[in-house]
């Protein structure tokens, strides 16, 4: 079974969406995963608010103009067990914080 790539994703908050800061989406090597980017602002605000609380919510569509499917993401999950049970740490958000900074770093003149 080969998973099908969904048409479109974006970030969620409380208040907002990124939906329409997408720059651009692009096929992935990956199956079942496509590439999207973004607007700077006020994406890496929203992701930023996300990791605080533990939680970056993304939407996504199976197909152009189908229903949005919310995903909460648990960025406090370092590891899925063999019980199942969770490591939780800070890890994944202190290192997604560290891309994030070294990215933007990158861009910088």
């Amino acid at each position: 079974m080969t998973p099908s790539a969904p048409a479109s994703a974006y970030f969620v908050s409380k208040l907002s969406t990124t939906r329409d800061q997408r720059a651009g989406t692009h096929a992935s090597d990956t199956p079942g995963a496509i590439f999207v980017t973004f607007q700077f602002d006020p994406v890496i605000s929203i992701i930023t608010d996300g990791l605080v609380a533990n939680s970056v919510n993304i939407a996504f569509s199976r197909r152009t103009g189908g229903a949005d499917v919310p995903i909460a993401i648990d960025t406090s999950v370092e590891d899925t067990l063999p019980d199942g049970s969770k490591r939780r740490s800070r890890k994944t958000a202190v290192e997604f914080s560290q891309c994030a900074k070294n990215l933007i770093q990158g861009l910088s003149p």
